[in-house]
């Protein structure tokens, strides 16, 4: 009995000498209660242009400040989706193949690269929310950076924490923008995408009214059913009556700010609709039509400009808006900026790759959601 007594105390120290020494020296440490990190893992992979596999590829390792995350589910968003099939490179000159995809995801932290943020994720095998720019996140484990991680609190399933970032970030900046900016109304567009929809939900906690543009009947019916706009805050596009509809919505609820991801014509009308005092913001080229000719001068202008919004770019100037953001995200992700899901496959299921695939040709399909291994066993 003694030695088995001296056998489990030595254990437990030389497993608190190891973890130390990763929170002082920087270096990797495992949770030995995550199980056995596998040298390999399955990814989906952008092979060439417009095509991705499911492949076998090494398991990241966590540099300093990082944790490692055992995945459980990761969305599919249309930039992923472009940058997958090769229509986008963001920036680079040339992307090698196979390369990784994905920006963001939900899992359980069972590594950290040393610190003492990612020290504590790791020790308590934290359930999270992680956002990362490597595009890595279509695989059984991604790193991040432990200040790019979001705790679940544990009535927050991980299906809803899989997206909350990308879409709920643009969503908390245009929030943010109008109620610190004094407007008591703004203008969204598409109100029925992921973004349009988690603005509108999220607008009564800054006691804000949104004007939802849209087009078709459904959508009008959607708001006002499942979301509670009322029906003369909502407008149709694609009517002749869309300018005229729209000055009146703007009007009666006294926006003085929009935000548009469509672009192109739709742009342009909103722009016109504005009071003679106002912010035009667009955060997307949906329509493909970019920035109206009339418009290109605008950006700086001192009555009403129109302007791109990036907010990963606005929030990363302030520490501050950082802070903030995060706090607004706990407070709003389980119910107002959610992120829908047309469909569930898992990592594993045949059809995955098709399904990419079929989403590279035409993404009008709702938000897909992948399923990962470890959802089912922790």
């Amino acid at each position: 009995m003694a030695s088995r007594a001296s056998a489990s105390w030595g254990e437990h120290l030389s497993e608190g000498f190891r973890a130390f020494t990763s929170l002082v020296k920087q270096r990797p440490y495992y949770n030995p209660a995550a199980g056995p990190i596998p040298k390999e893992m399955w990814s989906v992979q952008s092979v060439e242009k417009g095509k991705v596999a499911l492949k076998k590829v090494p398991v990241p390792v966590p540099e300093a400040g990082e944790v490692l995350v055992r995945l459980q589910y990761t969305p599919v968003h249309p930039h992923d989706i472009n940058y997958a099939m090769g229509f986008v490179n963001y920036g680079a000159d040339e992307i090698e193949v196979p390369h990784s995809i994905g920006n963001e995801g939900s899992g359980v932290v069972v590594g950290s690269g040393g610190g003492l943020l990612a020290h504590y994720y790791c020790r308590s095998m934290t359930r999270v929310a992680a956002t990362s720019d490597k595009a890595q996140f279509w695989s059984e484990y991604a790193v991040a950076s432990a200040t790019q991680t979001l705790p679940l609190p544990d009535s927050l399933d991980s299906k809803k924490g899989a997206a909350a970032f990308v879409n709920p970030t643009a969503s908390l900046v245009i929030l943010t923008l109008a109620y610190e900016g004094g407007h008591k109304a703004l203008v969204i567009s598409p109100a029925n995408s992921q973004v349009g929809l988690q603005t509108t939900r999220g607008a009564a906690y800054f006691g804000l009214k949104t004007v939802c543009i849209v087009r078709g009947e459904d959508r009008v019916r959607m708001l006002e059913k499942d979301v509670g706009v009322p029906r003369e805050q909502i407008v149709r596009s694609d009517v002749d009556s869309f300018e005229s509809d729209l000055r009146k919505a703007v009007e009666l609820t006294g926006a003085t700010i929009a935000f548009d991801g469509i672009a192109g014509d739709v742009s342009s009308t909103i722009y016109k609709a504005m009071p003679k005092k106002a912010d035009v913001y667009y955060y997307g080229n949906i329509g493909g039509g970019g920035v109206p000719k009339e418009l290109e001068d605008k950006e700086n202008d001192p009555e009403k400009f129109f302007r791109l919004l990036h907010a990963p770019k606005w929030v990363a100037e302030s520490y501050l808006r950082k802070v903030k953001l995060y706090y607004r995200l706990s407070k709003l992700l389980e119910d107002k900026l959610y992120t829908d899901y047309a469909r569930e496959i898992s990592l594993e299921d045949k059809e995955l790759i098709d399904t990419i695939h079929s989403l590279g040709k035409e993404y009008k399909t709702g938000k897909v959601l992948i399923k990962m291994p470890a959802a089912d066993s922790e």
